[in-house]
Parts: structure tokens; C-alpha cells; sequence
């Protein structure tokens, strides 16, 4: 068995690891399947599938039960400040605290368990220890099982836990929650964006709403047999009816090289704009072979076709880049349609929902190019396409700045419980808990938490 330095490092002298079954207690949920009903009214019951990979609670596609289960439950009630872990199932091993829920009547399922501490630990901090590479890569070696996986009871043995002082735990705990309390911050506020921006596409992009943010008149349109009214002026026509070239990417698995040039696959595909966080590369000598099958340029707009299917971005300029064949292309005349108007295009309701039928209609859940050339595609004139896209471009340009907010704040998390949840950047505790304490648990600034005189000393 290997001891908690190789699995942990160097910790500080005045710190010591402690094993968890010795300072952790585990209490299962109970199975309340018989009970289940879909009144908001009744008592809340998490699952699995209501833990983030980040550590956060999602309250959507929550499950409910009779309150006459809750009140002849005997175990799985949920109290503040409880750690929560999915025990089996794809996610297990998924942590989440609990501190904005309506604790006086909440339980978990028979999938999770409670984790509370026997009085060594501040919870919170023993919380993002567990949700750290540094806790998850001890959990993770405990699953068992494939097919079903998994663990029991016991899978707390053998666990090793940094244990600094309380004061210095609650310290380290305050600043990864004011970075928690921006990042959801954060996340809502684009929640927002997305929905306001959402509603403006369906107005715009259906001919309703006019650039200029008048209304159009009934005698303004006309009856499509598709669409229903649209305005006069506006056609309607297949993507193959414009295209230039509709194709997804190379078919033969290219070798990869660990630097070079990108080669995009589904996953890469964000709305609105890449994700190059995870990403293959080729050499240029690989890269010329998959550009005889299609090569991307400026602009063209690119579609996820597999996996997360109907996601959609147009190629940035000065991008080199191949494609695997989970990512389909579609190569139009760009002073014909304007690049951003058709990319809002593809991400309004009236593409997605033609997408989603095309998916579900085909023997593999995967867009093929035969079911792209199909799609229906409302054009208005090319000006109007225009103001269209300026109308929206400010909604696009705010949720792109939040979204990159969101990601800063994200890697921010990542390095602080690296190097705080080691000891490896040591905290100025007094300093911390004096201003946690005057700003009445509010969450710390992004400037606060990185001041050299707060964390590292």
C-alpha cells in the first residue's frame, strides 16, 4: 500500500495526514421509488444525476417523494453544511456541499451518501479536498465494477486526508468559497444572457421583430406551409440549395502528434466558439492529406455530428485546422449570408429542433451529411441579415466576455486547491478570516484572493 506521500507529496511540518475511516461518518439515503411523485410541494430527493462535476447542486430534473415517506424516513435527511457523494453509477465518486438547499425538508437516495466528520476537520474544507484531483484520484481507485460500478461502506479505508489547523482549514475554505461564490455568480449571470438572447433570436430570426425593434404587421406576411407566417420578403430554401460544400471530417483515424496543428473533433464544438482545452493534434505533413477530404476556412460554419450533436461555430480567422469525422462542415457563400447570421441560425430552435428530429429519425445517434443538405433554412434579404446579426452581436460578444470570466475563475479554482490544499502556498489565516468575518460570509474579490498578503506568506 502506498503511504500518503506518494500519493499526496511533502506536506508542512506543522500539518500531519490522518486516515479517513477514522475521521469520516457515512450515512446512506433509502430508496424511495414507491413514493416518487412530480409535486413541487413535496419533500426534494437528490440523486446522482443532481451533482456537477464541479462540485455544485443542480435543482433541474429533481426528483420529489410523499411527505408521508419523509416523515417515516429514518436515515438519509440532509442537514447544512453535509457532504454529499454519488456511490454508484458513470458518476461515482461525484462530490457536492450543501448549504443553499431547503434543509428542513430534504433527503438523498438510495445512490448517495452523507459525509460528515467526527470534529477534526472544517467541513468545507474537507469538501474540496474530496472534490480535488488530490481526493478524487483516491476515490476513483476504489470503484468496482464495470458494468455496474461502484463502492460500499469501506471505500473511506485507506483515504488519506492534509489535517493543518482549524483555523488555517476554515481560512482555505473561505477563499475556494468566494471563488465558488463568483463562479456561480458567474454562471447565472450567463444563464440570463442566454435566455434573453434566446428570446431575441426567436423574435429576429422568425421575421416578428424587426431590426429596429418594431413589430411587423399581419399584412406583413405570408403563410408558409413549414414555418407558419414569415415576412414576405424572406425565403426559404434547403442548406444544399446554397452550399458549396457539405462534408464532415477525415474518416481514417489520422496519427496524432503531440504538437502541431489542431484537428477538431464533436467535443471542440461550443456554440458560438471553440473549445481548445482538450485537443489532438497532427503534423503539416497529416494535416495535407486531411484537407484533400475538406478544408476548413474562414468562416465556414462547423456543426458537433456526434456525441453532443447540433453544436455550431464558424472557423476564426487565421485558424489552421483538419476535422475527424464527428464534425460535419458547411461551406457557403459568405457575401451571400452573412457568417454570423447563419451561425445564430443554426443555434435558434427552429434549426435545433429539425436537428434533433434528424438524430432521432437515423439508426445512429450521429447528424449525417444527407440529413444536413435537408435542413430548412429561413433567409431573409442579405441587408436585413445584417442588421439581424449587429442587433445580436452585442448579446453574443457579453455572454462570449462572461463565458471567459467563468473560465479564468474556473482555472483560478483548480491552481488555489492544488497548492492551498497541500500546504504547497500557505495562507495568512488572521488576515482571511478577519475580512470573511467583516464582509458577514460575502465573497471575497478576485483581487482579494490572489493579494500575496492573503494567500502565501
Amino acid at each position: 500500500m502506498r503511504s500518503p506521500t506518494e500519493l499526496l507529496g511533502k506536506i508542512p511540518g506543522t500539518w500531519q495526514y490522518v486516515n479517513a475511516k477514522d475521521n469520516i461518518l457515512l450515512e446512506s439515503g433509502q430508496r424511495p421509488s414507491d413514493f416518487v411523485t412530480d409535486n413541487p410541494n413535496d419533500i426534494p430527493s437528490l440523486g446522482g444525476e443532481n451533482i456537477s462535476s464541479d462540485g455544485f447542486i443542480s435543482l433541474e430534473n429533481i426528483r420529489y417523494i410523499s411527505k408521508d415517506y419523509f416523515s417515516r424516513a429514518k436515515k438519509g435527511f440532509l442537514l447544512k453544511d453535509d457532504i454529499i457523494i454519488n456511490k454508484d453509477g458513470a458518476n461515482t465518486g461525484k462530490v457536492a456541499f450543501i448549504n443553499n438547499l431547503p434543509l428542513n425538508n430534504c433527503l438523498i437516495n438510495e445512490h448517495l451518501f452523507t459525509i460528515r466528520n467526527t470534529g477534526e476537520f472544517d467541513q468545507q474544507f474537507l469538501f474540496y479536498f474530496l472534490l480535488s484531483r488530490y481526493g478524487q484520484r483516491q476515490i476513483q481507485s476504489r470503484i468496482i465494477g464495470s458494468a455496474q460500478p461502484g463502492f460500499g461502506n469501506g471505500f473511506i479505508k485507506g483515504i488519506y486526508i492534509p489535517k493543518p489547523s482549524i483555523s488555517e482549514q476554515t481560512a482555505i475554505a473561505s477563499i475556494l468559497s468566494a471563488v465558488d461564490n463568483s463562479i456561480l455568480a458567474a454562471k447565472e449571470t450567463i444563464k440570463k444572457a442566454e435566455r434573453l438572447k434566446k428570446t431575441l433570436m426567436q423574435n429576429l430570426l422568425t421575421g416578428k421583430l424587426k431590426p429596429n425593434s418594431t413589430w411587423r404587421t399581419e399584412d406583413e406576411f405570408y403563410l408558409h406551409d413549414k414555418f407558419g407566417k414569415l415576412p414576405k420578403d424572406w425565403n426559404v430554401k434547403k442548406v444544399k440549395e446554397f452550399a458549396i460544400q457539405v462534408t464532415d471530417g477525415e474518416h481514417v483515424t489520422p496519427e496524432r502528434s503531440g504538437k502541431g496543428f489542431y484537428l477538431l473533433s464533436a467535443r471542440n464544438i461550443k456554440n458560438g466558439s471553440l473549445e481548445l482545452a482538450d485537443v489532438d493534434y497532427v503534423t503539416e505533413e497529416v494535416l495535407v492529406n486531411i484537407h484533400k477530404r475538406c478544408k476548413p476556412e474562414e468562416n465556414d460554419l462547423l456543426i458537433s455530428c456526434s456525441g453532443t450533436i447540433g453544436n455550431v461555430c464558424r472557423v476564426p480567422s487565421n485558424f489552421t485546422c483538419g476535422m475527424v469525422r464527428s464534425v460535419a462542415i458547411i461551406k457557403y457563400n459568405h457575401n451571400e449570408i452573412n457568417p454570423l447570421f447563419f451561425e445564430l441560425l443554426f443555434q435558434s430552435t427552429i434549426l435545433q429542433r429539425q436537428i434533433k428530429i434528424s438524430v432521432s429519425s437515423a439508426v445512429q445517434p450521429n447528424l449525417f451529411q444527407n440529413a444536413i443538405n435537408k435542413l430548412l433554412v429561413i433567409l431573409p434579404p442579405l441587408k436585413e441579415q445584417k442588421e439581424i446579426s449587429y442587433k445580436l452581436e452585442s448579446m453574443v460578444r457579453l455572454i462570449s466576455h462572461k463565458d471567459f470570466k467563468l473560465q479564468k475563475l474556473e482555472r483560478l479554482k483548480k491552481s488555489l486547491m492544488q497548492n492551498l490544499l497541500t500546504g504547497k502556498v500557505r495562507v495568512n489565516v488572521e488576515k482571511i478570516l478577519a475580512i470573511t468575518n467583516s464582509l458577514n460570509d460575502s465573497s471575497l474579490s478576485g483581487h482579494e484572493i490572489q493579494n500575496k498578503e492573503l494567500v502565501g506568506t
